[in-house]
């Protein structure tokens, strides 16, 4: 009886299960959820852009960013129409009122040099004076010593940082000393302003604002002096004419030169010398030639102590050496390199000062190399072997005899 009892029990305990579970069929578990799109994402980049303007003789102020005319000159359609009558006298100053307009979207430091062109030596009996914050009609008179002036290119402000939107107001004084004698009549100078932007530690990316702590400056240059001012800071330098330098090139900072279809030479020294640990980088369709026959020391560009030298392409000859590096390290991976100085199998075109062979080295991907083998070169040692591996050396046999030996990839 007692038997009968628990398995009845058990029957109806399963029996409720059942309908439990079968009441359950169809009911919908409520979770919290939510649900988030994110539809037409974009990546934009920043705009870097900077202009200059200058007041006229009213004091509007244009835009002269694209002006081919000088900031002062012997021509009436000057861009600074103050005084449109330059010729200077003892004791005449003149004011050029500018300023520098971030008129992009990115925070940017800028950097001013003026280039002075004095054919007849005028630039000694003159100084200028940069006066900040200065707008128009703030100048009265000539006040102070300011600096001497200096032909060729002079750096006057560098590293300021404007914000988007800001303007950088200030004056150009320029003055002719008093005590200026005759020998300075009849004479000619002329005044232009660049102004070179690269951008600035404000904006921050995921870790901080130092991503572009590095970012240096684009040059454009047509002379010796310019040239020489653009490798003193560094950076982006654009070669827009034959420059014949006169003498040894000093790089000291890291910079990066595009000859475009430009020569730089030399006469008596290197057209460019990588020095105090720079890092250098040749790029474009050009030519350095180092030295004329009667230089019997002509290289084309030296590398030394400690400096780096890239070369991408471009034509590099010398009388001596195309390159020769001393204590210094050369990459080359591409470009044309011969020297004059010898005919027939020569031995020198890429040449490592013997006694400094253990801090130098030469690794070569690319090029061609007349009468010249890197991968035999016995200058250095028999079959020195300046390629690097993965690569190998092609010869081809010109008309003139001459053989050209370019590195191609394996």
């Amino acid at each position: 009886m007692e038997k009968n009892t628990t398995r009845r029990a058990l029957i109806l305990g399963v029996l409720s299960l059942v309908m439990c579970v079968c009441m359950l069929v169809g009911t919908t578990y409520a979770w919290f959820t939510d649900t988030v799109a994110s539809s037409d994402s974009k990546i934009k980049s920043g705009t870097l852009d900077i202009e200059l303007w200058m007041a006229d003789g009213t004091g509007s102020y244009g835009n002269i960013s694209d002006s081919s005319d000088p900031i002062f000159g012997m021509t009436s359609n000057i861009a600074q129409n103050v005084n449109s009558d330059t010729l200077w006298e003892p004791g005449k100053t003149q004011v050029a009122y500018l300023y520098i307009k971030n008129a992009g979207n990115l925070a940017l430091k800028y950097t001013v040099s003026l280039d002075v062109v004095s054919a007849d030596n005028l630039h000694e009996a003159m100084s200028y004076r940069i006066v900040p914050d200065a707008e128009y009609g703030d100048v009265t008179d000539w006040t102070g010593t300011g600096s001497r002036v200096a032909a060729g290119t002079q750096t006057v402000a560098s590293d300021v940082s404007l914000a988007v939107g800001a303007c950088h107001y200030f004056a150009l004084v320029v003055h002719m000393d008093e005590e200026a004698g005759n020998e300075y009549q009849d004479k000619q100078i002329t005044f232009d302003m660049n102004v070179f932007a690269a951008q600035d530690t404000v904006e921050y990316d995921a870790f901080d604002d130092q991503y572009d702590k590095d970012a240096i400056y684009d040059t454009a240059v047509t002379g010796a002096a310019e040239l020489a001012a653009a490798l003193e800071q560094g950076g982006k330098i654009e070669i827009g004419s034959d420059i014949d330098v006169a003498g040894a090139t000093f790089v000291r900072l890291p910079a990066t030169i595009n000859l475009g279809a430009s020569t730089v030479s030399s006469a008596n020294g290197d057209p460019a010398k990588a020095s105090n640990y720079s890092t250098l980088t040749f790029v474009a369709d050009s030519t350095i030639s180092g030295g004329t026959v009667e230089n019997t020391a002509g290289y084309g560009v030296t590398v030394g102590s400690g400096a780096t030298l890239t070369i991408v392409d471009g034509s590099y000859v010398g009388i001596d050496h195309a390159v020769y590096v001393h204590e210094g390290t050369l990459k080359i991976e591409g470009g044309f390199f011969a020297c004059t100085g010898y005919t027939g199998a020569n031995e020198y075109v890429l040449n490592i000062l013997d006694r400094n062979r253990a801090t130098s080295s030469i690794v070569v991907t690319g090029g061609t190399f007349v009468n010249f083998n890197p991968a035999d070169n016995g200058a250095e040692g028999a079959h020195t072997n300046f390629v690097a591996a993965g690569y190998t050396v092609e010869a081809e046999t010109q008309a003139n005899g001459d053989v050209w030996y370019t590195v191609v990839a394996e």
